[in-house]
């Protein structure tokens, strides 16, 4: 299912946004970033208590100043011990505002941490290229290989806009679950390229540079 056919909601002109101030970070949830903007505006992650589904808060990404391959994403991990060759299914309730590229919901399975964008494929991904001005269900399906030790799941948002997740649920499905062959839309070969640059500037500057600040003066 890909809600960047089936779904054409109207844009919604405003949507109460937190404060990113006010916004608290949920106990067990990890958070990541990669801006590519020159601005390097940090992006907005935490827990919305005014944007709600069916009175539950929601979990919140938000972009400013980004470009397209510019991401964040708020992610769990979870063993994979008990789910090794079974298919398990991360979903949720999804809604966006100002989306200019993607926002949704994705899962991986695998031995080695991963960003979301870190591996040679985006993992499968369910969301969508439009503002989703209703609360719209989505879910991703994934089959837990023999070898694999980790489950990763989460919210992510890729270029500007703001997305929330509410009503989440983890479970196991049965072998006739098909599973997401979808994936978040970004162009993979123009982040790599970005992300070998950036490693090559690292290395530039002094040979010998020297570590800041090693007085603990303060500002």
């Amino acid at each position: 299912m890909n809600l960047k056919v089936l779904v054409a909601a109207p844009v919604v002109a405003f949507l109460v946004m937190a404060n990113a101030a006010e916004m608290k970070r949920p106990e067990g949830w990890s958070w990541t970033a990669q801006s590519s903007s020159e601005a390097h505006n940090v992006y907005d992650m935490g827990l919305d208590e005014q944007v709600l589904y069916q009175g539950q808060r929601s979990l919140t990404l938000r972009g400013t100043n980004q470009t397209d391959i510019s991401y964040s994403a708020a992610m769990q991990y979870v063993s994979s011990k008990g789910y090794q060759g079974k298919k398990v299914r991360f979903s949720g309730m999804l809604r966006t505002s100002g989306i200019d590229n993607w926002a949704g919901i994705w899962v991986r399975s695998d031995s080695v941490g991963h960003d979301v964008f870190s591996g040679d494929i985006p993992p499968p991904g369910m969301g969508s290229t439009q503002a989703l001005s209703q609360w719209t269900p989505v879910s991703v399906v994934v089959l837990v290989g023999p070898q694999d030790s980790q489950i990763a799941m989460g919210l992510g948002l890729v270029g500007n806009g703001q997305a929330w997740l509410s009503d989440l649920k983890f479970e196991m499905v049965d072998d006739t679950v098909p599973v997401t062959t979808t994936r978040p839309a970004i162009d993979l070969a123009k982040y790599k390229k970005w992300v070998s640059q950036r490693q090559a500037r690292a290395f530039e500057g002094p040979d010998r540079a020297l570590p800041h600040n090693l007085e603990l003066k303060t500002e």
